[in-house]
């Protein structure tokens, strides 16, 4: 039996065709599932109410446009920290939103009429017109490495950074965006090799199989199996992508069949960031901003998307983000 969908009062900060920008009471949070949930927790950023001398906690989330209604009855109202029901001001929200939080804004799965929920994954849809995973669509699973393996996979390419040999390399071949390094996994240490391994092989694969055998048959020809085929890779990957302040990945697609993206990154470790993504009827640019959809997604989830979606890795502003990027095809039984 599915539980109710949480309901809760929201403040309207930026909105769009497809995502709006809102702030929740701060016992709002994200369900390992990747959907909306309530915490026990009541952390979140203080802000000044209407009601004199009176603040109370807000965490701010990156929600389906179609997901927001005008009243919702039994919904979760902001309140003080003696859990009186508070009104949040508008000045309030936007100075905190524009300040401390930095413009970041969790983007979350959220439940609407209609939509279609999966045991596993969730689908971003970047168009009205889509067809899962092969057009304009993005999959989230969540959890899909766990956060010691994510620092794992960090601290390898943290050593790789610090070595002779990198400095080397990069006098030999320099990244074109000084920002932007990227870790080659064939170069790291022989555990972060494993778990790459692991990732794409006893995760991404079996959950191609499972979750999207159609998908599997039309790109590879084969729904089951998968495991046997020769991995394909596109040029320095898999790696892990560490971008520093100014550091960005510019428009781009892919032109595999499988591209798979995970946040490393504690969250704080950076402000800016996240990808953004284009329909693919779209020719994307960083100024499309009525057509892009930004997606900051939690530690440890995994980004799955076709080689066709446009899509960019977004500046950072402060701090030291870390993705770990696969695009692959699969070919001929190894």
């Amino acid at each position: 039996h599915a539980p109710a969908a949480l309901k809760a009062r929201i403040i309207v900060l930026e909105s769009g065709p497809r995502q709006t920008v809102v702030a929740t009471p701060a016992i709002c949070t994200i369900s390992s599932s990747g959907v909306w949930s309530e915490s026990a927790s009541n952390e979140g950023f203080q802000c000044t109410c209407a009601e004199p001398g009176v603040k109370c906690p807000l965490v701010f989330y990156n929600v389906a446009t179609q997901a927001i209604l005008e009243e919702l009855s039994d919904a979760l109202d902001f309140k003080s920290s003696q859990g009186n029901v508070v009104h949040p001001t508008k000045k309030g929200v936007l100075s905190l939103f524009y300040g401390e939080a930095g413009e970041q804004a969790e983007r979350i799965q959220a439940e609407f009429p209609g939509s279609a929920e999966h045991a596993c994954f969730h689908e971003v849809k970047l168009a009205t017109q889509s067809t899962l995973f092969l057009s304009n669509s993005v999959l989230l699973i969540p959890d899909l490495l766990t956060r010691a393996e994510c620092h794992a996979l960090m601290d390898a390419a943290e050593i790789r950074i610090a070595s002779e040999a990198f400095a080397l390399a990069s006098l030999e071949t320099p990244e074109v965006d000084p920002g932007l390094q990227r870790l080659q996994v064939c170069y790291l240490s022989s555990e972060a090799q494993e778990l790459s391994r692991s990732i794409l092989h006893d995760r991404v694969l079996p959950f191609l199989e499972k979750q999207l055998p159609c998908v599997a048959e039309g790109l590879f020809g084969q729904a089951s199996g998968l495991g046997d085929m020769a991995f394909s890779f596109s040029p320095k990957e898999p790696a892990v992508n560490r971008y520093e302040v100014g550091g960005e990945f510019k428009v781009h697609c892919d032109a595999y069949s499988v591209t798979v993206n995970v946040l490393l990154s504690d969250p704080g470790d950076f402000i800016g960031g996240g990808t953004a993504f284009w329909p693919q009827d779209v020719a994307g640019t960083e100024d499309d901003g009525d057509e892009m959809l930004l997606l900051r997604p939690r530690q440890g989830t995994g980004v799955l998307f076709n080689g066709s979606v446009m899509h960019s890795g977004r500046q950072v502003e402060s701090g030291l983000r870390h993705l770990y990027v696969a695009s692959f095809h699969l070919g001929d039984t190894r």
